[in-house]
């Protein structure tokens, strides 16, 4: 049986020149080329902060590391929060995005209600919430792995918490401003192609940066809509 450990714990347990190793060859598996003494200096200080943070009450949602089936149908490890509180929408029901409070359509039920939610993010999670938060490791990762999962996700926008919590403002920036342009009717529809799917609204700023990017490096496999 595995041991349970806290995110506090397994940080105060682990190896972190098998930790880094792991970071190391996990970024240069992707386009990322790095050299290790690059991963060990970032790292540290992330792990420096993490260790540092006051001692707290545990999150209710867990820290999960599991298997995660990707778009193509390959597997990779997914680091995510579980939601104990998870409810399986009723059979026959249709999601729905509606505001708290909203009336929902008869045959909906609200995909924005936390309950119907099983999996949430950890990337801009504040660290403090979550380094006295118990890790359920669904994988056959040993621990050195499990720990570069979690620092790999934590780090993903940014190195350390104060940048994350910058990356998060730009992010819901852009949903506001997003929000704005579908208002404004400043969008390309595309019509949905079968009965029961649904029609896919683009906002502009997003389908200028599809071209943008499309024209840069002669990519194909990204939504071109003209």
């Amino acid at each position: 049986m595995k041991k349970t450990y806290t995110l506090r714990e397994a940080l105060q347990t682990v190896d972190f020149g098998a930790v880094y190793s792991y970071i190391y060859n996990k970024d240069n598996e992707t386009t990322k080329k790095v050299e290790f003494k690059t991963v060990e200096s970032q790292y540290n200080p992330v792990v420096k902060e993490l260790l540092e943070l006051p001692k707290v009450k545990p999150s209710s949602k867990p820290i999960l590391v599991k298997v995660t089936k990707g778009w193509e149908g390959d597997l990779y490890t997914d680091v995510c929060l579980l939601n104990k509180s998870y409810v399986k929408p009723t059979k026959g029901l249709k999601p729905y995005g509606a505001k708290k409070g909203k009336k929902i359509p008869k045959g909906c039920y609200n995909v924005n209600l936390s309950k119907y939610n099983q999996y949430f993010s950890i990337s801009f999670t504040p660290w403090s919430e979550i380094i006295d938060t118990p890790i359920i490791n669904k994988t056959k990762l040993p621990l050195v792995s499990v720990i570069g999962e979690i620092l790999w996700e934590l780090t993903f926008y940014g190195w350390n918490q104060k940048e994350n919590k910058k990356k998060k403002e730009d992010i819901i920036e852009s949903i506001d401003k997003v929000k704005e342009e579908i208002k404004a009717g400043k969008v390309t529809k595309i019509k949905k192609t079968s009965k029961n799917g649904l029609d896919i609204v683009i906002p502009d700023s997003v389908m200028k940066v599809f071209k943008d990017y499309n024209k840069k490096t002669g990519e194909t496999d990204l939504p071109d809509y003209t």
